[in-house]
């Protein structure tokens, strides 16, 4: 059993010398020994964030391997419903601060309670997490849900405040909670936790909503999720948040004041109940520190129970230090297994890990998807997925045997199904001198023209492993009129990777991409590669010129060269291939972005690119 442990002292502030003999964990009052120990710090990083800002371009590469005990998974919950207008600013500052603290590894998952489409599924993505943010508008914007009366702590009914602070939660937050913790649960990462963006939590003795209530704070207690809240009305004056003239009395104001008081009470409540903290009244610099802090300085603790259970039941778990004057939050217990294990078939075990809302690093894996063209049911993408196996003492040798299944589940901002596939693979055959291990796995499959997460998986029979990668998409309509380009794809001008040992499904790319898509984004100065897009769109126009840029270095070997041929379907679409090989100039190491511009002679452009990196050692491939 592992407990992730945080000690801090009467100021809540991290205390991080607890020796192991100093924890004492019992279960039912029997004492466990415990066995594996570790305190967990994560360097605080700091990433400045301007909102307002064009986002840099993201790596369209996206990898699943990161160190489950240097990364936390952490739900964002924007209670929107109960949130005023005017307090947009300072909540959208609140919410920057968090992005900028992040660890790079991090992955945090973004919701709003009443606009879940404005969200984000998790990701390490900044740029990503800054357009939830940014989102705040649009779901704040929304008509109200209805006004619910204000309860105190032992559920006595008040009157309603100006700005809806009601004290209590609406039943969709109940619904949201209950899914982040449900994902949360299933995170690889030691320590994770629910950020609550809200004027209230919940009370248990509220008579309307009391049972939702202990549901949810059970269900985060057995899942070793701690739910932080955190009032952005506390981080501004109340009579501002309201704007002038919002009250006509003393009355009006001292009804606001309670319900502020209410919903103050609900969150710590709620807070409380899990093992996080709420901050009501703190600055917004304390506050978002010290959620980091808290999350970031934490004890491992591993014991195997004594006696073991194998019940299926609920065990509960106490934790406490020797030393006077310390503060510990745990995990409260955990659910044993219930006597037989039941051992699903591939295709459910390939189901059941797709649908988990984090990635699964058991395996590592990259995945890249590239919406190419029009399909027959939305727009036809590539999907690569380069798979790595971990090298073996002495190196990769003799014979290869493995059965794998590759499995892609595309899913809307809502969680709706879109695409939905598997496919099994063997591979049977010799390693060949200098082997590494990696493997292209290549499909191709049919992507509605909107913002999906792409979640690809394989699973190694050998190795009893399955890794799973999580890929957010804009997927254009290349059946509008404007002009558009498709994602950029690279590869060795050779037709396939040198870094790869095998490649399959490469018969499925045609038509779509002519060579294996390259996953690598770091290479070396003066290094050959091939660039590859295509333009669509239909207008009467049909003169395409085309310009490889890279920021920061204006001369370029190689380039798109036109005119470009240019077809037309019956419909009136044009498509034009762009299509050329570049020899990187003999550039500095450093952060670069390669970016193409296509143009039509009447002036419309439309432009996509790619950050990549240079070293100046180590091999090309």
């Amino acid at each position: 059993m592992a407990l992730d442990v945080v000690v801090t002292d009467g100021r809540d502030r991290p205390v991080t010398d607890v020796r192991r003999d100093e924890f004492v964990v019992t279960e039912k009052g029997r004492l466990q020994k415990v066995e594996d120990f570790l305190f967990v710090s994560i360097p605080a990083s700091y990433t400045a964030i301007d909102l307002d800002a064009p986002p840099p371009p993201t790596s369209d590469v996206v990898a699943n391997t990161v160190t489950p005990n240097a990364s936390r998974a952490l739900a964002i919950v924007v209670d929107d419903s109960n949130l005023p207008p005017q307090g947009i600013a300072t909540i959208k500052g609140a919410l920057r601060a968090m992005l900028e603290v992040l660890a790079p590894d991090d992955q945090v998952g973004f919701t709003y309670v009443s606009r879940s489409d404005l969200g984000r599924d998790f990701t390490s993505d900044h740029a990503q997490l800054v357009s939830s943010v940014n989102n705040l508008r649009g779901a704040i914007g929304q008509p109200p849900g209805p006004r619910m009366s204000t309860n105190d702590a032992e559920g006595n009914v008040g009157g309603e405040s100006p700005v809806m602070l009601s004290g209590l939660s609406t039943p969709s937050l109940f619904i949201v909670l209950s899914n982040a913790i449900a994902t949360l649960s299933a995170a690889r990462q030691s320590r994770k936790a629910v950020i609550l963006v809200g004027t209230g939590g919940c009370n248990p003795a509220d008579r309307d909503f009391g049972d939702l209530c202990r549901n949810i704070i059970k269900k985060a207690n057995q899942a070793g999720v701690p739910i932080y809240g955190l009032n952005p009305l506390g981080l501004m004056d109340a009579m501002s948040s309201q704007g002038a003239g919002a009250y006509d009395s003393a009355e009006g104001r001292a009804d606001f004041e309670t319900g502020i008081r209410d919903a103050d009470n609900t969150l710590r409540i709620l807070a409380n109940e899990t093992g996080g903290r709420a901050f009501i009244q703190s600055s917004l610099q304390t506050a978002v520190q010290d959620v980091m802090s808290d999350n970031g300085n934490f004890y491992l603790l591993g014991y195997y129970p004594d006696p073991r259970p194998d019940d299926g039941k609920f065990h509960d778990v106490e934790v406490k230090v020797t030393r006077p004057g310390l503060r510990v939050r745990s995990r409260r217990g955990y659910t044993a297994d219930g006597g037989k294990v039941k051992v699903l078939p591939i295709v459910a075990r390939m189901t059941k890990e797709l649908g988990a809302g984090l990635p699964d690093p058991s395996l590592p894996l990259r995945a890249f998807v590239a919406p190419m063209g029009p399909g027959r049911n939305g727009t036809r993408a590539v999907v690569t997925v380069e798979v790595t196996y971990p090298v073996p003492e002495g190196g990769f040798t003799g014979t290869f045997k493995d059965e794998w299944r590759m499995g892609i589940l595309a899913l809307n901002s809502d969680g709706k199904i879109k695409a939905s596939f598997q496919r099994p693979m063997s591979f049977n055959g010799k390693w060949k001198p200098g082997a590494r291990g990696t493997f292209a796995l290549n499909e191709v499959v049919d992507l509605p023209g909107s913002t999906v997460t792409v979640r690809v998986g394989v699973t190694s029979r050998l190795l009893g492993r399955t890794g799973t990668v999580h890929v957010a998409v804009t997927v254009p309509n290349f059946t509008k009129k404007e002009l558009q380009l498709t994602p950029l794809v690279l590869g060795d001008p050779s037709g396939f990777s040198r870094s790869l040992d095998a490649a399959v499904g490469l018969d499925r790319l045609r038509g779509l991409v002519p060579f294996q898509p390259l996953m690598q984004r770091t290479f070396s100065s003066s290094q050959k590669l091939r660039v590859h897009t295509q333009a669509s769109w239909r207008s009467k126009d049909e003169t395409l010129t085309a310009e490889l840029q890279i920021d920061g270095l204006p001369k370029l070997t190689g380039g798109l060269d036109g005119p470009f041929k240019v077809t037309t379907d019956k419909k009136g679409q044009h498509r034009a291939l762009l299509d050329c090989t570049l020899s990187l100039p003999d550039a500095p190491a450093g952060q670069y972005v390669l970016r193409v511009l296509a143009r039509l002679s009447g002036g419309e452009s439309v432009s996509r690119e790619i950050p990549f990196t240079v070293t100046r050692t180590g091999s090309q491939w």
